[in-house]
């Protein structure tokens, strides 16, 4: 009885970490695509590693939770340095999943 529930719970979780990795694989591909419709690569690069002037930064594979932040700071205008000005008209139509799903998509290069 014990190697049955043990093979149970082995498949559980076996499945459930599929399901986990399913999910952020597919947010990722909904990042690349949300990057891409979305202009970020018309000055970051179309990897997110090349930017078109040296003053972009480099984004691809920049912590999730600071990629984030920036975002969320620009599109506020709590950070107005720089060329944020200019990247605020393209973050103000992005919701909280898009952002997120950027993010995941950057920081998984």
């Amino acid at each position: 009885m014990n190697t049955i529930n043990g093979l149970v719970r082995l498949s559980l979780g076996g499945m459930l970490a599929a399901t986990l990795w399913i999910a952020l694989n597919a947010a990722a591909a909904d990042g690349q695509s949300l990057y891409a419709d979305n202009a970020c690569g018309s000055c970051h690069g179309p990897t997110g590693n090349e930017p078109i002037l040296s003053t972009y930064p480099k984004i691809a594979g920049q912590n999730k939770e600071y990629l984030i932040r920036q975002m969320n700071d620009i599109k506020s205008g709590e950070r107005d340095n720089g060329a944020s000005i200019a990247m605020r008209g393209l973050v103000t139509n992005l919701d909280a999943d898009d952002i997120i799903a950027i993010a995941e998509y950057l920081s998984s290069m």
